[in-house]
């Protein structure tokens, strides 16, 4: 039999049938091919049910299937268009500051520093993490005596206001962590004399920055109002989970970066990696305890209140109230000014 041609006169068939209901439809192809093709249920194959419930699903959701392509391509033209816009919506932010600052630029330190400030609160810290940690870290290196502290003072600062800025969730706590340990052996890579201290810097300000932001997070928790009975997360079970098993997801972060890297990269984070299972202490115990206050205050509310409760807590307002400025190696004012390409154009030249 050739099949080709029996799914050819089932599609034609069916389609041209002026019935109004599938059932009707169905039964008058099956008659034909009974007539036409000595096909009957009886003595169906597998193979030829196959065909026609296939030719009769094309057919009737095609419409449906051509609409959702079409939504589709509309969804990716605008996320395309969003992403555009967002690039230009923080370029005309700079572009902005640059000319008040430059009119400012006669002022007192102190006020030019709040007008950094005031920029800080205005971007949002995650669409721009990467380039704020490659502006710090490069700072430190030009500017620092300890390269290793200051770097981890700094990264412990952007960590930290980073993941305030919005509810936790492991997705987000694991994306800002690749993202700042990235940006940091890309520069290490380049700068091989100064790598380990900034690896070391970096790893322990992270870890000191999600333990800060942990024990804020267990804060907002237990001082909760009652009336105010669930706060938006994301991934309540996953987060919980992940928080009693800390160490672990901080070395899993870690582990995904470094098989990115060459090999130096990956030595370098073993061997620190390796130092710092002694001193995890402080980070364990605050997940752990967020852990037990998260079981205690939301262990009788059902998903469908919290997913209800995320458009209050998630809101503008909200999260504009969360944002919050940095103060460590002047980030803003480094992002602001090309300190990155200035210093990377410097270290080319050496």
């Amino acid at each position: 039999m050739d099949y080709k041609q029996l799914e050819r006169d089932i599609k034609s068939t069916y389609r041209s049938d002026a019935r109004q209901s599938i059932e009707e439809r169905t039964a008058a192809l099956l008659q034909h091919l009974q007539d036409e093709w000595d096909i009957s249920t009886s003595s169906m194959t597998q193979n030829e049910l196959k065909i026609i419930t296939s030719a009769i699903m094309e057919t009737e959701v095609k419409a449906l299937h051509d609409e959702v392509d079409e939504l589709l391509a509309q969804k990716e033209r605008i996320e395309r268009q969003l992403e555009k816009k967002s690039e230009a919506l923080q370029l005309a932010k700079a572009e902005t500051f640059d000319a008040i600052e430059k009119t400012l630029q006669e002022s007192p330190q102190e006020l030019l520093t709040m007008l950094h400030q005031i920029r800080l609160q205005s971007i949002d810290l995650y669409d721009m993490l990467a380039e704020m940690c490659e502006s710090a870290i490069i700072t430190a290196l030009e500017k620092s005596e300890d390269i290793e502290e200051s770097i981890k003072g700094t990264i412990q600062e952007i960590t930290t206001h980073t993941l305030n800025e919005k509810t936790p969730s492991t997705l987000r706590v694991k994306s800002i962590l690749s993202t700042i340990l990235n940006t940091a052996t890309y520069i290490a890579d380049a700068t091989p004399n100064s790598a380990k201290e900034i690896l070391r810097g970096t790893l322990r300000g992270m870890r000191q920055g999600l333990t800060v932001s942990i024990n804020k997070f267990n804060k907002q928790l237990l001082y909760m109002p009652d009336e105010a009975k669930m706060i938006l997360i994301d991934d309540y079970a996953s987060l919980q989970k992940e928080l009693n098993n800390i160490d672990a997801l901080f070395s899993s972060i870690i582990g995904d970066v470094a098989a990115q890297n060459s090999p130096m990269i990956q030595q370098l984070l073993d061997e620190i990696t390796g130092d710092m299972k002694f001193d995890m202490e402080h980070l364990i115990q605050a997940a752990r305890e967020t852990a037990e206050t998260m079981k205690e205050r939301f262990s009788d509310i059902k998903e469908d209140a919290i997913q209800q409760s995320s458009k209050v807590i998630n809101s503008k307002t909200a999260q504009e109230a969360k944002r919050m400025g940095i103060y460590a190696w002047s980030v803003a004012k480094s992002a602001i000014d090309g300190a990155i390409k200035g210093a990377k154009e410097k270290m080319d030249k050496e």
